[in-house]
């Protein structure tokens, strides 16, 4: 077995963290991207799936509307859309501020890469955690199967 030098000599470990630092930015755009396609998978599902009358025309002779009308339905649907777009602005603003950190000098890259470290953890650990209740409340609408 071969090995190769990467990064300056006795620098593996600062260059260990900046590869765990993007893992971790990574793990919460992964949340996002799971939270956003569960939300797009049962906003589609709502507005087929037929079921019940109108709050507004119960006659009999009324047919079945989409659940997307129930309130109930309405409500989980525009709390996902909340939570994602929540999650997507967090994480750009985050890969923002890593680029930032990445093209400016002195105090500036520092200012910027204090925020990169502020917003890291909290992207990675905010976006998993509500992208796993997003895809829960997205399970709900397709009436707990998938």
């Amino acid at each position: 077995c071969q090995g190769f030098l990467l990064g300056k000599e006795r620098a593996g470990l600062l260059l260990m963290f900046q590869m765990m630092n993007a893992a971790r930015y990574e793990v919460g755009v992964q949340g996002l991207g799971i939270a956003s396609a569960a939300h797009q998978a049962a906003l589609a599902y709502a507005r087929e799936r037929l079921q019940g009358r109108s709050m507004t025309n119960r006659e009999p002779q009324t047919g079945q509307v989409a659940i997307i009308e129930h309130p109930d339905v309405r409500r989980s649907l525009l709390m996902q859309s909340a939570y994602v777009q929540a999650m997507r602005a967090l994480a750009s603003y985050t890969g923002w501020c890593m680029d930032m950190a990445h093209i400016t000098e002195g105090e500036e890259r520092d200012r910027w890469q204090g925020l990169v470290e502020l917003f890291t953890p909290v992207c990675k650990a905010w976006c998993s955690n509500w992208g796993f209740r997003v895809s829960e409340w997205a399970l709900e609408i397709f009436d707990g199967y998938a």
